[in-house]
């Protein structure tokens, strides 16, 4: 049987001296905004996908991309 280690976390690795910011993670939270064009008539569950701005890969530490669910609701005018 095999287990993860629990002292690397599966790793592989212990850091010794982790940064004070990112505390050995190597991944930091980050708040931006960004423009998402809608076309008219979108349905309801269309996927949006927006290229590198999803969390970072675990393994390469590069963003995934954000998948974007449209929910359409209706106007009551």
């Amino acid at each position: 049987m095999e287990i993860k280690c629990t002292k690397s976390d599966g790793w592989g690795k212990v850091v010794r001296d982790p940064c004070k910011i990112c505390e050995g993670s190597g991944i930091v939270e980050k708040e931006f905004d960004i423009e998402i064009e809608l076309a008219k008539g979108m349905k309801n569950g269309t996927i949006i996908r927006q290229s590198s701005y999803g969390h970072a890969n675990e393994c390469s530490g590069e963003p995934e991309d954000l998948l974007i669910e449209v929910e359409v609701q209706e106007d009551d005018n």
